[in-house]
């Protein structure tokens, strides 16, 4: 059953966004062009629907793209040439994030955002020191340190203060970028992947949510207390800051041990960790199947205490990861609902030099894994468009399935077909797979609820798992014979291949779901 119209409300200041993000034509058909999915989580448990996404090209300041994530924490950018990216996600009350995600032609780049809740938010005077701490962590601000633009010095500001410890089981997922970094030393070293210890995010503002950064020549100290259960076992450790233009974290200063923690000094706010590059000299092989059949493509990583691993399985389905030696370490699959799934929990790695090889069996469910994949994505108005598959039959003769908000299918039985989510606020995504294809002709159908497509903005892309990308954007002026739109076709052999993939683009009523 649809849900009613003012159930989720969007945001004034999304009314007026035009979506060029979801399936936004970045290149159109092409092999070069790649698509992220992703899935926004919240910490918090708030609600995620027109939580903004800006993507830009790693190193640039300016957004290329926008979207929403709508009311599941799904979104979505489409046709997206590839290269290097960062993900920039802001929200009051959650720590900021910069995600780094390399795009790859033809390839679905999927991954998982949680958004952390600020942690500790204290005004101060600055014109006495202070000390804000979070966790036993602590931020020292001394006196007249604070200022706002060209160095003008501030009397009042807020301070938003988060810690997040090594010891916390979701210290990598809420984590504001991913752990790899850029070492000091030689210039222009290759990023590594790391081990931190602590992480403190610090970020000031004055009256009216103005920002305030550390004077000309001023500097604040961070203090990371130092638990038993990782303790570094070192007198100095480097310190690393996350660089916001990257998303990767740069070593910039070293912290020295006190009786009870690290302490360092920081000349700018932001997110900072103490940490080391990963000795990861061990090896760990997950092998994924299902169905008793390798699976390719599937994401899987190891987290262990303050580091991670990540890969992707290859054509026998397996995924070599680089692992800390003797460690303990929880194997973890990105499952069809884009979700982190254990595969198994404290597993110890081999010694360094050695070898651990397992085999994990997961279901279609589970897994996820599709022949191909249309996502949806529009703008702000219309505010709801719906999803519409129409699948081959069963048996020879029988009735075609339809997938759709009233009937989102299943991956594990036929039809073989599933819709994600049915957003009806706008934007999207609603992202429809196909895992197992069913010989014959399937139709993929937009319809309008309460609106027209032509001011939709409205855009569809198909990825495919040989690597075919096709982007589609509705018809304009709207012709007049129906608001049904009929985007493609894709032809599935017996063997469970893509024969064929043929634009349709027309519209008219209900009949044109069948493709015959």
């Amino acid at each position: 059953m649809k849900r009613p119209r003012n159930v989720i409300c969007i945001l004034a200041a999304l009314a007026a966004l035009y979506l060029v993000g979801c399936g936004s034509d970045q290149g159109g058909i092409s092999s070069a062009n790649g698509v992220i999915t992703g899935r926004l989580f919240d910490g918090g448990a708030a609600n995620l629907a027109g939580v903004t996404l800006a993507l830009r090209r790693a190193g640039s300041t300016s957004a290329q793209a926008t979207t929403p994530s709508n009311g599941d924490g799904y979104f979505s950018f489409g046709a997206v040439t590839a290269g290097d990216y960062v993900i920039d996600v802001a929200r009051a009350g959650a720590v900021a994030c910069h995600r780094a995600v390399t795009v790859v032609g033809g390839w679905t780049s999927r991954l998982t955002i949680t958004l952390g809740p600020v942690g500790t938010v204290e005004a101060v005077d600055n014109s006495q020191e202070v000390e804000v701490s979070d966790l036993d962590d602590v931020v020292i601000l001394p006196a007249g340190c604070l200022a706002a633009g060209a160095s003008r010095q501030i009397t009042n500001a807020s301070v938003q203060m988060t810690a997040l410890v090594a010891s916390n089981p979701a210290y990598t997922q809420l984590q504001p970028g991913v752990l790899r970094g850029v070492p000091a030393t030689p210039a222009n070293a290759t990023p590594v992947a790391l081990r931190t210890f602590g992480m403190i995010d610090v970020s000031v503002t004055g009256s009216g949510g103005m920002p305030v950064a550390l004077g000309s020549g001023q500097t604040a100290t961070l203090q990371w207390l130092i638990e038993p259960d990782p303790d570094p076992g070192v007198e100095s450790i480097p310190m690393w800051r996350l660089d916001s233009a990257t998303g990767l974290w740069r070593q910039e200063g070293v912290a020295t041990r006190a009786e009870w923690c690290y302490r360092g000094t920081i000349n700018r706010f932001g997110a900072w960790a103490i940490g080391v590059p990963l000795q990861a000299n061990a090896t760990k092989v997950v092998r994924i199947v299902s169905d008793g059949a390798p699976q390719p493509g599937v994401m899987v990583r190891a987290t262990g205490v303050g580091w991670e691993a990540t890969g992707v399985t290859d054509a026998a389905g397996q995924a070599s990861l680089a692992v800390l030696p003797e460690s303990l370490v929880n194997i973890e699959v990105l499952d069809g609902a884009t979700r982190w799934l254990v595969l198994r929990q404290g597993e110890t790695m081999p010694a360094a030099g050695g070898s651990l090889n397992n085999e994990y069996t997961l279901t279609a469910d589970q897994l996820g894994t599709s022949l191909f994949q249309v996502t949806l994505c529009w703008g702000s108005s219309p505010r709801d468009l719906d999803s519409y598959m129409s699948v081959p039959p069963a048996q020879a003769g029988g009735p075609r399935a339809m997938i759709y908000y009233r009937n989102k299918g299943s991956l594990a039985a036929y039809p073989y077909c599933q819709l994600d989510t049915d957003d009806v606020d706008g934007y999207g995504p609603e992202v429809t797979t196909v895992r197992r294809g069913v010989p014959g002709v399937y139709r993929f159908a937009v319809r309008p609820l309460g609106g027209r497509l032509d001011n939709a903005g409205a855009s569809v892309v198909l990825v495919t798992a040989d690597g075919r990308v096709r982007t589609y954007r509705a018809p304009t002026p709207q012709p007049a014979d129906g608001l049904q739109w009929a985007v493609l076709d894709v032809e599935v052999g017996a063997n469970n291949s893509i024969v064929a993939i043929r634009d349709v683009s027309r519209f008219g009523g209900l009949d044109i779901l069948n493709p015959s």
